[in-house]
């Protein structure tokens, strides 16, 4: 790597820089205030947010900050600094470490290491899940809009897991693979487009976790296994991602298990678990509104877990998602190259905009449902396409309720659902291309199978790539030129088939004259 070089600013220049980092500083003080809502209804009346986050993490905000200067300077140093990861993914292994500069950095290699082997730096765009449906109707989970503070909502029933199903669906391989792709999902996309919403800055969620059916298979065997790999990724790789966690339909066994664990466990990480009482929906709807919540959690949205319904589905806000992810995708490749952007890391102190953070630097997806093989029975868990859209920053949704059995219990048994086509969202966006742009571009290559469909015959053997909406942005025009060219080559086959045939029926006529 070549040596760094300062460049010296003008006046001007320096002012604006000051600027930037009084404004960055101010975003993380609300991001701060945000995070420390929750633990308002904890703490004696008159505390400040500085005392609350002193007692909770036993040293001061400012303190935590030079921490973070020293943490990035020695992974630097190490060589084992990833410029692709900003400033709040360095701050959650500081922060899972209790702020040990060098349990946090093994921590981080550690990380580093298993997303290099794990391929997880281009999951989004490499992996397609295209088993997706019948997946999630056999191990129901997803997320589901956002909760009052803003963090989206993360749904998951542990009791309704199908694994002898889901092993004639899928494998456990391809399992674990789409868990670490929702998880990088999450942090690249959702949780970016939550933070535009509420205006602050969002890197946790909230989780509801349903219980009811959990039993022996689910602590032994395969599912244990599964799980427990799926844990350890998640402890390793994706700490202090957790905000708060509600337990739903609880057995009187499990609470007493808990009561029972619940001294070994860290008071800081008891604070986040919240086992619900049999009337659970009071609970749900103090930390989130009824329009967000599930119709069948009590809640009045009409969205199933298979829409994926939240702001990270409006396409203008993935546009700016989109836009930031190829900014910081620039000032990554500028610090490797040896220029750290005026002297300012990727996502690291960047100034105007508390999305400018945002270290997504690959193809993004939002999932979207397909109906596909679904049985039209009244019971069938379905689910069609999402019309959701955000106005004046509220969100709305049109789309209706299914998966209903006829007692009007969800039903998560997956008898009636089968592999469906998943639908990627378009990748990254040029920095400054407008949100038209990005829409018309959309369109075309949703138009795109629907005229490969009338035209197969014509297509001929070598079919053009698949337009998928996944990619860069010139990566993506590529495909659709490719695209055209083949379409209008069996227009062109078709045309004059057409003609042939016009021509062999006037043969007849043209005799008799």
């Amino acid at each position: 790597m070549s040596p760094k070089v300062a460049r010296q600013g003008t006046p001007d220049e320096e002012d604006k820089s000051g600027l930037e980092r009084k404004s960055s500083l101010r975003l993380r003080s609300n991001s701060l205030r945000g995070s420390l809502r929750k633990h308002k209804t904890h703490e004696a009346p008159g505390s400040t947010e500085e005392e609350i986050f002193t007692r909770e993490w036993k040293i001061t905000p400012a303190q935590e900050e030079q921490l973070m200067q020293q943490f990035k300077e020695e992974l630097k140093r190490s060589g084992v600094y990833n410029p692709n990861t900003d400033y709040y993914f360095l701050r959650r292994f500081l922060r899972a470490r209790q702020h040990d500069l060098k349990r946090a950095k093994e921590m981080y290699a550690a990380s580093m290491k298993w997303r290099a082997e794990f391929g997880v730096d281009t999951i989004l765009e490499d992996f397609q899940f295209h088993e997706r449906d019948a997946f999630i109707s056999l191990y129901p989970q997803g997320y589901h809009k956002t909760d009052k503070t803003g963090r989206p909502i993360y749904i998951q029933h542990l009791g309704a897991i199908h694994y002898k199903k889901l092993e004639a669906v899928t494998t456990e391989e391809r399992m674990i693979k789409f868990h670490v792709q929702e998880y990088e999902r999450c942090a690249r996309v959702i949780m970016p487009a939550c933070s535009i919403v509420a205006g602050r800055h969002i890197d946790q969620t909230f989780a509801i976790i349903d219980v009811k059916g959990v039993g022996l298979k689910h602590l032994t065997g395969d599912i244990k296994k599964m799980l427990s790999r799926i844990m350890a990724i998640d402890q390793n790789n994706y700490p202090e991602m957790l905000g708060h966690t509600c337990i739903i339909n609880a057995p009187s066994v499990f609470k007493m298990v808990w009561q029972a664990v619940k001294s070994f466990i860290d008071p800081k990480t008891q604070e986040k678990i919240e086992i619900c009482k049999t009337d659970y929906v009071p609970a749900l709807l103090k930390w989130v509104d009824a329009e967000n919540l599930p119709e069948y959690l009590g809640g009045t949205s009409k969205a199933t877990l298979l829409d994926d319904a939240g702001p990270w589905q409006d396409p203008k806000i993935l546009a700016q998602v989109e836009a930031n992810n190829e900014r910081a995708r620039l000032a990554a490749k500028n610090f490797t190259e040896g220029e750290e952007c005026n002297g300012a890391s990727p996502n690291l102190d960047r100034g105007a905009k508390d999305s400018d953070r945002f270290a997504d630097l690959h193809p993004i997806m939002t999932r979207r449902s397909v109906r596909s093989d679904i049985s039209d029975s009244d019971d069938a868990f379905y689910s069609p396409k999402s019309n959701a859209s955000f106005s004046d920053g509220s969100f709305t949704s049109t789309q209706e309720m299914v998966g209903r059995s006829p007692s009007g219990d969800l039903d998560f048994s997956g008898e009636a659902a089968s592999a469906s086509a998943l639908q990627m969202r378009p990748g990254i966006a040029e920095a400054r291309l407008s949100v038209p742009v990005l829409e018309r571009v959309r369109e075309l290559e949703e138009q795109v199978p629907g005229l490969e469909a009338k035209l197969c015959k014509h297509l001929g053997r070598e079919r053009p790539r698949p337009v998928s909406g996944g990619g860069t942005l010139v990566a993506r025009v590529e495909v659709l030129e490719e695209a055209v060219d083949a379409l209008l080559q069996a227009q062109e086959a078709q045309l004059k088939e057409q003609a042939e045939k016009a021509k062999s029926k006037c043969l007849p006529c043209c005799c008799i004259m």
